[in-house]
């Protein structure tokens, strides 16, 4: 295959992304981007196998995903959707956030559960999980994106991981 040809291959192939659940609005973002795979898994310091795993089993880790986003330039914003309009009130948002180590990705989630009145308990119970494995992924910054999308269920709520273009910061 010529480098024509890779350039023109699509980052994951068309069905594998048809066939997900988790990460369909990943393998279209990458898609859309142009980007070969080659140079995506050599910035991540993966192999290409790894990379075609995810899709394979329709997940991934948190962490990865920010450094795909990263790597294009954007941040991952996390959209909670309420079925019933029954949404949390954003009063408290602000200070619960306040509150929070500014460095940590999972914050929206923590925000979301707290807005939510669940605790580690709760949630866990309705995730099928032990409260220290819950928070446990608060404690390590990390999660499965397939857990994340179950996170967000189990609180009434749809989830979508949505690129957003990264502010430029100026340096003073």
């Amino acid at each position: 295959m010529d480098e024509k040809q890779k350039r023109q291959r699509p980052m994951v192939n068309a069905a594998t992304v048809e066939k997900c659940k988790n990460l369909k609005f990943l393998g279209y973002f990458l898609n859309a981007t142009g980007a070969k795979r080659e140079d995506l898994t050599a910035h991540m310091g993966i192999t290409t196998a790894a990379f075609g795993r995810w899709f394979s089993v329709d997940d991934i880790r948190y962490s990865n995903l920010v450094r795909i986003y990263d790597y294009f330039g954007y941040d991952v914003k996390m959209v909670f959707t309420y079925a019933d309009d029954k949404a949390p009130s954003r009063a408290t948002a602000y200070a619960i956030l306040n509150m929070l180590d500014p460095s940590k990705k999972l914050n929206p989630l923590f925000v979301e559960m707290k807005l939510n009145n669940f605790n580690f308990e709760t949630i866990g119970a309705k995730l099928s999980r032990t409260a220290q494995a819950v928070n446990h992924w608060f404690l390590e910054d990390e999660i499965a994106v397939s857990m994340l999308f179950k996170f967000a269920n189990a609180m009434g709520a749809t989830l979508e991981l949505v690129p957003e273009v990264r502010e430029k910061t100026s340096a003073v």
